[in-house]
């Protein structure tokens, strides 16, 4: 099981393939089924459902959005990516 993307996901029971908002949908269900206690459960849910309409990303930040609006950094991060690419590609 997998999301992709809002409300888009694929899902592989083995017995049967489902994908698009069905199973974005299940995944939701089985992720709010193993947690445990009511309690927890709806508290996620309230979570979720304010992220889904607000369309709020639940990422934690750890400066690094921060970091990238110096020009520098960016440089540097840009020019450390294209490093490591060209090794990739030899």
């Amino acid at each position: 099981m997998a999301t992709i993307g809002r409300g888009g996901g694929i899902a592989d029971f083995g017995w049967m393939r489902i994908s698009g908002t069905p199973a974005w949908l299940a995944w939701l269900f089985v992720h709010i089924l193993f947690l445990i206690g009511f309690r927890n459960r709806l508290v996620v849910m309230i979570q979720w459902a304010w992220a889904y309409v607000s369309y709020q990303r639940n990422v934690p930040d750890y400066g690094r959005q921060s970091a990238m609006k110096h020009k520098s950094c960016r440089k540097s991060t840009i020019a450390s990516i294209s490093k490591a690419l060209s090794k990739l590609t030899g």
